[in-house]
């Protein structure tokens, strides 16, 4: 590999280009002093001595304490691994960072505005706002939640949201889910979590034979509804409202497929 690209990975990994000469000019010529390294790199001193702390503490080459000081280089194996380490440390911070920014911007683009709330539906769409949408609906509920799913699009809500659905239960919220009556694999997963759940006896739960709405009721003061009932969770938009008139179709729709003569 050529000088000039052993210079560039390293200043890809971090290190400004004077930094990456001083430690390979070490790393060639070994034990050196400032004079040395100046003289082979053709760096000025008072750079070189500016650089030397900042790769003596990332741990790329070390002194030898004598008059004058001299330094060596450690080995390439070990500089590229501290390096990558260090790389790896910073973007995860950035991506932190990145979430915390994007967490933020997606609540204050959730919050309906005064305006919206007057408005009959507001819709939302895309995984994260969605995901975000529902887990603050959930966190907020008070007195009551209730469900009705298709099992695809139960699947994923479910496996989301069981914790949260587990702490409403702990505060005695009335949970009550209307399921498909389907038989596969997913079904049975999701029955599997679903008879876990009514070992808490706030919650319950009922099948029928054929939903054609998914929706779901917060307190009988918040409805959302999805736009397509058979597509997996998250996977198409759903409409938002605090609409009177609509959370009592709502209501209305889910005590009729709650009673017994609708049910298989």
């Amino acid at each position: 590999m050529e000088w000039d690209t052993y210079i560039t990975v390293l200043m890809q990994l971090g290190l400004t280009q004077n930094q990456a000469k001083i430690y390979l000019t070490l790393h060639q010529k070994g034990v050196s002093t400032v004079n040395q390294i100046a003289k082979s790199s053709s760096i000025g001193r008072e750079e070189i001595y500016r650089s030397i702390p900042k790769l003596q503490q990332i741990g790329l080459i070390e002194s030898i304490i004598e008059k004058p000081s001299r330094f060596k280089a450690t080995p390439l194996k070990t500089a590229i691994r501290t390096l990558l380490q260090t790389r790896k440390e910073e973007y995860l911070k950035i991506e932190e960072k990145a979430n915390e920014l994007l967490s933020s911007a997606l609540q204050q683009n959730q919050q309906p505005t005064e305006q919206e709330q007057n408005q009959n539906l507001v819709l939302f769409s895309g995984k994260e706002r969605l995901m975000k949408l529902s887990t603050d609906l959930l966190k907020n509920t008070k007195s009551s939640l209730e469900v009705i799913c298709t099992f695809p699009k139960l699947l994923g809500w479910i496996q989301t949201h069981q914790k949260i659905i587990e702490q409403l239960l702990e505060r005695e919220i009335s949970v009550r889910f209307i399921v498909e009556a389907k038989e596969d694999s997913d079904c049975k997963q999701v029955a599997k979590i679903l008879e876990l759940l009514t070992k808490k006896k706030a919650f319950q739960y009922k099948t029928a034979p054929d939903i054609k709405a998914c929706l779901a009721l917060y307190d009988d003061t918040q409805i959302t509804i999805s736009s397509q009932p058979k597509t997996p969770a998250y996977k198409s938009e759903v409409y938002w409202s605090a609409n009177p008139s609509l959370i009592e179709l709502g209501r209305a729709y889910f005590e009729a497929l709650w009673k017994p003569k609708k049910l298989h």
